[in-house]
């Protein structure tokens, strides 16, 4: 298994998707564009790869269908497992992850937060998403709500 890197771009007002595999795990060769079996959830899709500028290992292109279901979390790593068939690279993910909001280990859950912080109760503000230690939102969520609160009241 792998983690690797997963970016993000617009193409017109589409947003897309790819992950990125180094060289050492899979076969570029002198082809310019190939294609590459991805498998994610039981499901097979045929996508494209191609080398990138440096020529170091290769982009795999997520498609829309499982882009859809991630664009609202945008996970920046992805835990894969590769593997050859008849000359056909596959390459499978077994799952997405995000970097922890308040320290910055790897966690592949959904909301963010590494196992240590689920635990300890840190958490972050549910209105802008900023690591708090305790409470529902930060100091500075709960001062513009107060300030709103009183200029309503005025």
């Amino acid at each position: 298994m792998l983690l690797t890197s997963v970016a993000y771009y617009r193409c017109g007002k589409i947003v897309q998707a790819k992950i990125y595999v180094p060289s050492y795990c899979i076969d570029v060769g002198n082809r310019k564009s190939r294609r590459v079996r991805l498998i994610y959830r039981g499901l097979e899709f045929d996508v494209s790869a191609s080398p990138p500028n440096n020529g170091r290992g290769l982009k795999v292109y997520i498609p829309a269908s499982i882009l859809a279901n991630l664009i609202d979390h945008k996970p920046n790593k992805a835990l894969v497992e590769i593997s050859w068939e008849d000359d056909y690279g596959i390459i499978e993910i077994i799952s997405f992850g995000w970097r922890c909001r308040i320290c910055g280990e790897l966690t592949l859950e959904d909301d963010e937060l590494c196992w240590s912080h689920r635990v300890q109760g840190g958490g972050v503000c549910r209105r802008c998403g900023m690591p708090i230690s305790s409470g529902e939102l930060c100091r500075s969520c709960c001062s513009r709500i107060y300030r709103a609160y009183l200029a309503y009241e005025l």
